[in-house]
């Protein structure tokens, strides 16, 4: 390649951020928060949460998706993320936009201490894990509700 040709392909390239990525990089850091969370609480979603027996003696380990809380937990946590991340797509009015983190804390979390007191304590570490995702979630849905009224109050 020739110089000039460098220069025309930096040309072309130049302004690749402004209409791709403006949507991203103009959305508040809770919708982030939010979103890693949803992933976070995929993943958890994924991990042993009991022991079942299969047969007689069996002992085998069983993710939360073969449970119905667990399809339950990542539904949610999946809608969360979706919408947190890609609402220019779906197009979910703003009222419901705000409100669906706090409905997905709360059935997550309830639906993971449920299972929880179901199993009578004999979980496995992705219980464990999902339910402290969920309630990270209730804490950062809180602490956005709070900011946001103390900055309503200001102004």
């Amino acid at each position: 390649m020739s110089l000039p040709e460098i220069n025309e392909l930096g040309d072309k390239v130049k302004h690749w951020q402004s209409g791709e990525t403006s949507y991203y990089r103009s959305l508040p850091v809770k919708n982030y928060i939010f979103a890693i969370l949803s992933l976070l609480g995929i993943i958890t979603t994924c991990l042993p949460w009991a022991s079942v027996t299969v047969g007689f003696y069996n002992k085998a380990i069983a993710v939360g998706l073969h449970f119905f809380k667990g399809w339950i937990n990542f539904l949610c946590f999946l809608i969360v993320f979706c919408i947190m991340l890609f609402n220019r797509h779906i197009k979910v009015g703003k009222m419901y936009e705000e409100k669906v983190p706090l409905y997905g804390a709360i059935v997550t979390s309830s639906l993971t201490l449920i299972f929880l007191v179901w199993k009578l304590f004999q979980v496995r570490i992705g219980v464990y894990l999902c339910l402290v995702d969920s309630l990270a979630f209730l804490f950062f849905v809180w602490y956005f509700k709070k900011e946001r009224k103390q900055w309503n109050n200001n102004t």
